[in-house]
């Protein structure tokens, strides 16, 4: 006997739609929009901050991210060597991949708060969260000590989920990915999920005279809630029909003209028809 589980997604966001302006956008020193992790990129990468305006016509990542009911977190105060607080606004210490998101600079450390998740209505059971992220590395190819949370809040039940990686120095850029049960917390409408450093590193972590980082890179965030149903067979990928869904999460006959989510079994991607 085998399970499978069948998913209800409930927010889910690729980054996707920061094309094109992480194709096309260079600075003033002519810098493009690195993939990181696609190009190994570790010495001389331009992560523009949120605040900058990289999409045709001078919008920003920020004002976009706002539009779409996220908050951006970060340090709005100063400290120690720092002077004017503007530098470590939110807008200044979150920034942007190519199609996914850089949170956090040196010593001061960032984060985002999800929009609303409208689709969970009044209560869903067996949500989780998964993601795709990564600690950022120096040129030199040293990966930073990331601490990350996942918050997960709603009225007074709070959940707090730690992640961080070891990863050796000199190792190549990769995604790694997380998933976490949210079984004894409600989700609905109101629950408010946080993305961001631990309490260790956030919002700032040293002085500037240290120069610590904690820089990570985040992709690919999904909420969904997921029923195992048992079946009499062992039933491969392979032979398990292939389904559509939109970026919204609701499932599509015949997709054309867009991104979607193919999964088959418990197997899924982003495709482009």
């Amino acid at each position: 006997m085998s399970a499978f589980a069948e998913e209800t997604v409930i927010f889910f966001d690729d980054y996707e739609w920061l094309e094109p302006a992480t194709s096309t956008y260079a600075n003033k020193e002519g810098k493009s929009i690195n993939d990181n992790i696609g190009q190994n990129v570790f010495s001389g990468a331009y992560n523009p901050q949120m605040g900058t305006g990289i999409f045709p016509g001078g919008g920003n990542t920020a004002d976009l991210m706002a539009d779409k009911g996220y908050t951006l977190l970060g340090s709005t105060y100063a400290k120690n060597e720092v002077g004017n607080s503007s530098k470590v606004a939110p807008t200044t210490v979150n920034g942007v991949g190519k199609n996914y998101l850089k949170i956090s600079i040196t010593t001061f450390c960032g984060g985002i708060v999800l929009p609303s998740l409208e689709k969970a209505g009044d209560g869903v059971e067996n949500a989780h969260i998964s993601f795709k992220w990564t600690p950022m590395a120096s040129g030199a190819k040293v990966y930073d000590k990331t601490e990350a949370v996942v918050i997960v809040e709603n009225g007074t039940d709070k959940k707090v989920y730690t992640f961080t990686k070891d990863i050796p120095d000199e190792s190549d850029y990769k995604w790694y990915e997380e998933d976490i049960d949210l079984t004894g917390i409600k989700i609905d409408k109101n629950t408010k999920i946080t993305f961001r450093n631990s309490d260790n590193q956030f919002p700032d972590y040293g002085t500037v005279a240290e120069k610590k980082v904690a820089r990570w890179f985040l992709d690919d965030v999904k909420v969904y809630t997921s029923t195992g149903a048992a079946v009499n067979e062992i039933v491969t990928d392979e032979n398990v029909p292939v389904e559509y869904f939109n970026l919204q999460g609701v499932k599509v006959a015949n997709p054309e003209n867009g991104i979607f989510i193919r999964r088959q079994g418990s197997k899924t991607s982003k495709v482009v028809m």
